[in-house]
């Protein structure tokens, strides 16, 4: 049975310090507010309504990471992550999940096994902060996971992009895992706070699915043209119930619109728990 990594940092729970620009007011006052000259927004259709999923507070969250004995730095706001259930015999294990390549301030995602294990072990301590601002603390999650197993998939994939950290003390709110995979066509919402292109208070953003991979990979088109993606790889894709369909890894934006990628959180899922030499009960 494989061996956690066992982080000091834990059980802290820390606030800003003072002077920093605290990251829950920025989200929900100037950071995620739209920046549109009058000529460019009268040029533009109106950015839709969206009537998303209900997205529960202590859900979704900011997430940093810092390498070896390096501290976090709580204002490098650069992806997200969130909280989700899933099963595992008959009780279930809630994992606080994000995306692998934010480590190394990559901006693309891990697709090789090998990488992967090198960038989990490489990781000092995990922190997170409330996506909606509700608090500006700064949270240290628990130990990480075993890495995705390289037989998770026979080519580089997607699933390797994939970081699972135990809540240890945080007060985490988990979502359920959709327990069926999403077909082209189907909506998929993008649950985080965004830096332009729709109000601050907006807590989820429609996409449409447009092709579903063998191994989980999903690529879909915004229904938002001006959606910022800035600090989204890492988000929760929910279906319309607010379960966990998917996890966002990259995305682009050009004269076509807004697109992402991601990957399946039930595939991913599937395969982990079944080449996964421990799948650890959560802390309760």
């Amino acid at each position: 049975m494989s061996t956690f990594k066992h982080n000091s940092m834990s059980t802290i729970f820390k606030r800003c310090a003072p002077g920093l620009v605290c990251l829950g007011g920025l989200l929900a006052s100037a950071g995620c507010s739209p920046s549109v000259e009058p000529e460019a927004a009268s040029s533009r259709a109106p950015v839709p309504e969206v009537v998303g999923p209900p997205v529960k507070s202590r859900s979704v969250w900011r997430s940093y990471y810092a390498l070896g004995d390096a501290d976090i730095q709580p204002d490098k706001v650069n992806s997200t992550g969130f909280a989700c259930e899933f099963p595992s015999d008959e009780k279930g294990v809630t994992y606080f999940v994000s995306a692998l390549h934010i480590a190394e301030d990559r901006t693309e995602p891990i697709t090789e096994a090998a990488e992967a294990a090198r960038i989990y072990q490489a990781i000092g301590s995990v922190g997170a902060t409330e996506a909606y601002g509700a608090s500006d603390g700064m949270n240290f999650l628990g130990i990480l996971a075993d890495p995705p197993a390289e037989g998770m998939a026979e080519e580089p994939s997607l699933l390797y992009d994939v970081v699972l950290v135990q809540r240890g003390k945080v007060g985490l709110k988990a979502m359920p895992l959709a327990q069926t995979m999403p077909v082209e066509g189907d909506k998929l919402y993008l649950a985080t706070a965004v830096y332009g292109g729709a109000p601050a208070s907006q807590t989820a953003h429609e996409a449409e699915v447009l092709s579903v991979s063998s191994d989980g990979k999903l690529e879909y088109r915004f229904v938002n043209e001006r959606l910022s993606l800035q600090a989204t790889d890492g988000a929760p894709l929910l279906d319309e119930s607010g379960a966990v369909v998917g996890m966002h890894l990259h995305g682009d934006k050009s004269e076509t619109g807004v697109t992402g990628e991601g990957i399946s959180m039930l595939e991913f899922w599937n395969r982990y728990s079944a080449t996964s030499t421990a799948v650890a009960n959560d802390t309760q």
